[in-house]
């Protein structure tokens, strides 16, 4: 009687556990599975992301690479520059730290770009969603951006979840990173002199911009990487600190 006993409970359990599974199923949203790339909330995630990551890679030339610039910089009447040379020492970061500012910067920039959903909801949707994480990879040729944004759409009985974006920009920052880091060398080498075969021989465009005496502004654009705007060649800056005894007079 008590094996009967405790057979029946787990029977009524069983059911129990059934019926709210069913209840769950047929009242509340079903979580699509499979994206429609016709979905009005995906097609804006989409093209939102992927403006902030190009926004973001244009911060990130203007800021030599940095989220936030580090306290040795020089100082214009328009801007900080970050040194990636300074009496004869190179400060230049690698390319894991490149990548971790450059994520910083498109998390920032999504969060602030891409989470304004009023017209979506003013239509009937009800918008949730998480901070974004991304993950870059830097390439010679291109970027690698891998965005998890979290996002949960849910219209009248159902509900859409979108994730995970994925671009790779042609913006070719791992190259101009390597052909910032030669030139430095090329400075460290010989900071009296400025060595114009080497610039002719990049495939990029260089130029100078004489702060003063013993700083001066590197400039490099890149014919074949486009910015935020088509029309616009990218661009990326740093300074250079001389030493004392090279200084012009």
């Amino acid at each position: 009687m008590e094996n009967r006993g405790q057979i029946t409970i787990f029977i009524i359990i069983a059911i129990t556990i059934i019926s709210m599974s069913s209840l769950i199923y047929f009242v509340y949203p079903k979580i699509k599975t499979t994206l429609s790339t016709s979905d009005p909330v995906y097609t804006y995630l989409k093209e939102c992301v992927e403006d902030a990551i190009l926004s973001s890679a244009q911060i990130f030339g203007y800021q030599q690479g940095y989220y936030t610039l580090p306290s040795r910089t020089l100082k214009t009447n328009s801007s900080n520059i970050a040194y990636y040379y300074f009496d004869g020492e190179v400060h230049i970061p690698g390319n894991n730290f490149f990548e971790n500012e450059l994520a910083k910067i498109i998390n920032e920039r999504i969060v602030e770009e891409c989470t304004n959903f009023l017209f979506f909801e003013e239509d009937g949707y009800l918008i949730e969603f998480e901070n974004p994480d991304t993950r870059i990879e830097i390439f010679e040729e291109t970027f690698n951006a891998r965005v998890n944004f979290p996002v949960t759409a849910v219209y009248g009985n159902d509900a859409s979840r979108f994730s995970d974006f994925i671009y790779n920009p042609q913006i070719r920052i791992g190259y101009i990173i390597e052909t910032s880091r030669r030139l430095v060398e090329k400075i460290r080498g010989d900071p009296s002199a400025i060595d114009l075969t080497f610039f002719l021989n990049q495939d990029v465009d260089i130029s100078i911009s004489e702060y003063d005496n013993c700083n001066q502004v590197y400039i490099i654009t890149d014919p074949k990487s486009r910015g935020w705007l088509q029309e616009e060649y990218y661009a990326f800056a740093f300074a250079v600190k001389i030493n004392d005894q090279y200084c012009k007079v």
